[in-house]
């Protein structure tokens, strides 16, 4: 069977789908239609008064960033996607690719009536976009966003400094993202807007990895992500909620650098 995601059919998983189960459009997507099914012409709109939380897997060849934000939805505390920017199996370079994120921040700041004050960023990576050298821009991940954001975005959009936060990378780290994002899904603390297709798409089809053929069944194996181009949204998306739920305050704004609550 498939699905219409986006504007396209999108089979169904042939192994094990790590969300499928829980993830539901109607539960999980806002705004939808008179139908039941998410309303493409619609979005969530941040929230004043709230960060930006922009989850990243930068890469030579795939870039995930996603905005988020965690605030109150009908009484409880819930993650928020409204937006998305992924390009898959393309070489854009940083200097083309960052400028699109800076116009993305300034439009929802624009378009909730916000300042840097109010709707603050939190830039949140995983730690491997410290530490691996990338030979062709002689520099790290993020060392070169960072750097193009000040030297081609911050004042040419009227936007405030960077610094982007580590999520920490440990034994398991990964399974613990699977848990978190099956947590809040469980719970209906995760809510995606109608016109973020990447991250529906990776809750439909990201797979765990098979089991081995003649082997006991390996829980890790269940819970570990089969890779595929939905591993990078996924990334984006549970970087900050690991980030979190470890150090809660990783979600405040860094002082210092224009931004503060």
């Amino acid at each position: 069977a498939a699905r219409l995601i986006g504007g396209e059919w999108i089979d169904r998983p042939s192994g094990e789908s790590l969300f499928r189960e829980i993830y539901n459009p109607q539960i999980h997507v806002r705004p939808l239609d008179a139908s039941g099914d998410p309303d493409r012409r619609k979005w969530l709109m941040p929230v004043k008064g709230h960060s930006m939380i922009i989850g990243l897997d930068p890469g030579s060849m795939n870039n995930a960033f996603t905005f988020q934000q965690w605030i109150p939805v009908d009484g409880h505390m819930k993650w928020v996607a409204f937006d998305e920017i992924v390009t898959i199996r393309k070489r854009i370079s940083y200097p083309d690719f960052i400028p699109m994120v800076a116009r993305r921040v300034k439009f929802w700041r624009e378009a909730t009536g916000s300042t840097a004050k109010d709707m603050p960023m939190v830039w949140i990576s995983d730690n491997s976009a410290f530490n691996q050298f990338r030979a062709a821009q002689g520099s790290y991940d993020v060392l070169e966003i960072e750097k193009v954001w000040e030297e081609s975005c911050r004042a040419k959009y009227g936007l405030e400094s960077i610094k982007i936060r580590p999520a920490p990378k440990f034994n398991d780290s990964v399974m613990i993202r699977v848990q978190t994002l099956q947590k809040y899904l469980a719970a209906d603390e995760f809510i995606v807007s109608s016109r973020c297709t990447r991250i529906q798409a990776m809750l439909m089809q990201l797979e765990a990895q098979k089991q081995k053929p003649g082997s006991a069944f390996d829980p890790k194996l269940s819970l570990s992500p089969k890779r595929s181009e939905h591993l990078h949204v996924f990334d984006a998306v549970t970087y900050p909620m690991l980030l979190a739920s470890i150090s809660p305050t990783a979600l405040l704004p860094n002082r210092g650098l224009g931004q503060s609550l």
